[in-house]
């Protein structure tokens, strides 16, 4: 069997312990929730700039400047990654399903017992939350930095243009 240090936590701190650790799941998945939605909401802006620059491309016919179709292509990877960041993850939830607690109530274990496994369990849980949050950050902020870079790219040959024109 495995060790469980919260099995040496009084009653009441391991309760206190429980209740925080279900808040913090509780938290764990409102931040998550709310990163999801900003990606989505982010790829669906990039998705729409970059079919007005495909418009554009194909209103030009042969003549759409390389710039609009390589600015264009960044964008779609920076979608994909804003997407990707919105994925589904396999996360985990407080609580039990009641079925949980059979070998519990077979075994006649205790209440302490059982809540310093239910305490290590929530542990596991958020570190494993934490895990598909921070992936998920991660492609979120490339995602950030494609768009940066994509949008300097278009200014510098925005800005080309013209001076190579007024030249």
């Amino acid at each position: 069997m495995e060790y469980n240090l919260y099995e040496s936590a009084s009653p009441e701190m391991l309760a206190e312990i429980v209740r925080e650790a279900e808040s913090l799941l509780d938290e764990q998945r409102t931040v998550a929730v709310a990163a999801d939605q900003r990606a989505v909401t982010f790829a669906g802006l990039l998705v729409a700039a970059i079919g007005a620059m495909l418009g554009a491309v194909a209103s030009l016919g042969g003549h759409a400047p390389v710039a609009i179709v390589a600015v264009a292509t960044i964008l779609s990877v920076a979608a994909g990654l804003a997407l990707w960041s919105a994925r589904p993850t396999g996360w985990k939830f407080r609580g039990n399903a009641p079925s949980q607690w059979t070998r519990d109530i077979i075994g006649e274990r205790d209440m302490h017992a059982s809540m310093a496994e239910m305490a290590m369990n929530y542990d596991v849980a958020w570190a494993l939350n934490d895990k598909a949050i921070g992936s998920a950050a991660r492609a979120m902020r490339s995602s950030m930095l494609l768009t940066a870079l994509s949008v300097v790219a278009a200014l510098a040959w925005s800005w080309w243009f013209v001076l190579r024109a007024a030249i």
